[in-house]
């Protein structure tokens, strides 16, 4: 994995040398984009100035900005378990368009982007690639690379429980409420992923 990101890095920097390159972690909850990207910004270091973004700050903020629980119910407790429920997608989209603009203020050469997706089975928040592509500029996808990461539902299920206890650690990680979870996690949406991405795809198993 790390070496073909390196291998289409190295080849985006020969074609076009100024600005940053974007590289996307892709894929269900808890399929491992934390672990990766943090490993992989250790790995790209010759690259340059190295940044690791995720949308997980903006949800916490935007959880504790939402004092009247218009768009969520329940709370991220310090441990990292959570009883959040969004109410609508009007809370994610002001995640995905806080993210990207976080990632165009960056002026290093190398950004790591981690962004969950899925399915809603009861269609009350889209978190579908097709939603999340349009709001990318395309000065941004043009230089993107994505690396999918693949992994069995069972394990990533898992992973999710085990995360209660982590929010206070380096990787500040959150537990996805159970309940949502199930709505979300439970298919692979690689398919829609190849379907829609023209650039670069790297698909990665994340089960060992």
């Amino acid at each position: 994995m790390f070496e073909r990101i390196e291998q289409f890095l190295s080849a985006e920097r020969e074609i076009s040398p100024d600005g940053p390159i974007y590289v996307w972690l892709i894929g269900p909850y808890a399929a491992g984009k934390t672990t990766v990207g943090l490993k992989l910004k250790e790995r790209l270091s010759s690259f340059g100035t190295i940044q690791h973004f995720s949308g997980d700050k903006h949800f916490k903020q935007l959880i504790a900005e939402d004092t009247d629980s218009r768009l969520h119910d329940g709370e991220i407790k310090p441990d990292g378990a959570s009883t959040v429920v969004i109410k609508s997608s009007e809370f994610d989209d002001e995640v995905n368009r806080r993210l990207i603009q976080e990632i165009q203020d960056f002026k290093g050469d190398v950004c790591i982007i981690e962004k969950a997706s899925g399915k809603d089975q009861l269609e009350i928040r889209d978190l579908s690639i097709k939603n999340f592509i349009r709001i990318i500029p395309q000065a941004v996808y043009a230089r993107s690379v994505f690396v999918y990461l693949s992994c069995p539902y069972e394990l990533r299920r898992q992973r999710n429980a085990n995360r209660s206890g982590l929010g206070g650690g380096k990787d500040d990680l959150i537990q996805v409420n159970v309940s949502v979870f199930e709505r979300f996690a439970r298919e692979d949406d690689f398919e829609e992923w190849s379907k829609i991405i023209d650039r670069p795809l790297i698909v990665v198993d994340t089960s060992t």
